[in-house]
């Protein structure tokens, strides 16, 4: 950590680019900001009589990077586009979207028919939000867990709106993820003990 009076920022070992305390990975190369540089007064004993930065290994605190928190919860797993998605969770959220889908569908259907059947206008409204809510949750989750499946791809999550077309959604769907952490977060195969 670099101290700038009362501020605490995080330098990329790499780029040597700053960040604040609370940044995880550098904007810039991806790396995780797991190191941290000494205070000013320990980095001013670092420079040689010209004046030159000594760097070494004893000027560098290491603290462990971050592993990958498996997310808890509905809205965590499907409603969220922070962090990364891997093949397999990926495929196994699809899956589970698309059972809750035509389960969905079919009570909508036959809500519908049995309001139709009824001639009963309220219970008519309730199906058809229903039959909505059915088109538009699974439609916002999918995209959502495509966000995330980009960013463990390392690229921006808005290549998302792509996945209608074949050939990214195969991509997306069959290509290995970022090994080890990049700029969207820690790697998702690489579990954190602490679940």
């Amino acid at each position: 950590m670099i101290d700038k009076g009362d501020v605490t920022m995080k330098q990329c070992p790499a780029c040597k680019k700053t960040y604040d305390d609370n940044t995880m990975f550098c904007k810039e190369c991806g790396v995780a900001l797991g190191t941290m540089v000494k205070s000013n007064m320990q980095q001013e004993a670092l420079y040689n009589k010209n004046g030159v930065y000594e760097a070494s290994d004893a000027n560098i605190v290491t603290k462990p990077q971050q592993k990958y928190v498996p997310d808890k919860g509905i809205k965590k797993m499907f409603f969220s586009t922070q962090g990364r998605l891997n093949r397999k969770r990926y495929i196994l959220r699809g899956l589970v979207i698309g059972a809750a889908t035509s389960v969905g569908s079919m009570i909508a259907t036959s809500l519908v028919t049995g309001a139709l059947l009824s001639e009963s206008i309220p219970m008519l409204i309730v199906s058809a939000l229903l039959v909505l809510l059915m088109i538009i949750l699974p439609v916002v989750s999918g995209f959502m867990l495509a966000v995330r499946r980009w960013h463990d791809l390392n690229k921006p999550g808005i290549l998302a709106l792509t996945n209608i077309l074949i050939l990214p959604g195969l991509y997306v769907l069959f290509a290995k993820g970022t090994e080890g952490p990049n700029k969207y977060g820690p790697d998702p195969l690489e579990i954190s003990s602490e679940i």
